[in-house]
């Protein structure tokens, strides 16, 4: 991985450091390496959040080319903004002064298809209740048609991403342009990150 050291990158470098990781992962020649653990030690710098799902298949760290220390990685199921999940990227921000955020869908999400079952009556967990209602927006705003399972993690990543565009403490570093929040969606069966939203510099 490029050094983000000196000065602050802009957000659409930040972001060209994780395409170009995708790319090589996808490719078969990943470069990360172990880091030195004794510098690891003394505190972390990563260089983007991303709020991804908890799906076995989709680990950042891998599908981007990072190694420990790189990326501030919160998962949960659906990659939906909880307020605890709003808390953990709160404290990348304002904490270790991440100015990038990328929201990280996938194809075939079973939490995205849980919260589709269950706008048809499925009957399930109150926790797992409460993930599927936090996806309802998505089901609900997406036309069904075409392939709509996919069609409703994508309006979920841009619901989850306007909604973190409109967290009180990032409002001012968004609208200011030192803090940029992105969209993605990563293909299962071919590797490939696609970013749906751009920072705009």
């Amino acid at each position: 991985m490029a050094s983000v050291t000196g000065s602050p990158p802009a957000g659409r470098d930040l972001l060209r450091l994780l395409e170009e990781g995708n790319l090589r992962f996808r490719t078969g020649r990943p470069t990360a390496t172990m880091p030195d653990l004794s510098a690891l030690e003394q505190g972390q710098h990563p260089f983007a959040v991303v709020l991804g799902c908890a799906d076995s298949r989709v680990c950042p760290e891998i599908i981007f080319d990072c190694t420990l220390g790189e990326l501030f990685v919160v998962r949960i199921a659906g990659h939906v903004a909880i307020p605890a999940v709003v808390g953990s990227i709160e404290f990348a921000v304002h904490t270790l002064d991440v100015r990038l955020v990328v929201t990280l869908g996938h194809y075939f999400c079973g939490g995205v298809a849980t919260a589709l079952q269950y706008s048809n009556g499925l009957k399930t967990t109150e926790t797992i209740a409460s993930i599927a209602r936090s996806i309802l927006p998505a089901v609900q705003s997406t036309p069904d048609h075409g392939d709509h399972w996919n069609e409703v993690m994508r309006t979920n990543v841009r619901l989850t991403v306007d909604a973190l565009c409109r967290t009180p403490s990032f409002q001012p570093l968004v609208h200011s342009g030192e803090l940029h929040i992105a969209g993605a969606e990563y293909h299962v069966g071919t590797g490939v990150v696609t970013f749906l939203d751009r920072p705009n510099d």
